[in-house]
């Protein structure tokens, strides 16, 4: 059918397979990077949480410690 030299073949079927796998770390690059900015953005909303739930308990220990010293 098509006779190619060999040494060409294989530099084309090189070059392929690292278009493909260029393309595929591209578009999975992105998904990491879309992935790792969410999981900051969430540990910033707990940070936020657990500071507002230490903040609560001191208040409750002020109020209970009020209320044994009465």
């Amino acid at each position: 059918m098509f006779n190619m030299n060999p040494n060409l073949q294989l530099i084309i079927t090189i070059g392929s397979l690292a278009a493909m796998m260029w393309g595929m770390l591209k578009f999975m690059l992105r998904d990491i990077h879309k992935d790792l900015s969410d999981l900051k953005e969430l540990s910033k909303r707990s940070e936020a949480r657990i500071d507002h739930l230490y903040e609560e308990n001191n208040r409750l220990y002020k109020t209970l410690i009020e209320i044994v010293r009465k």
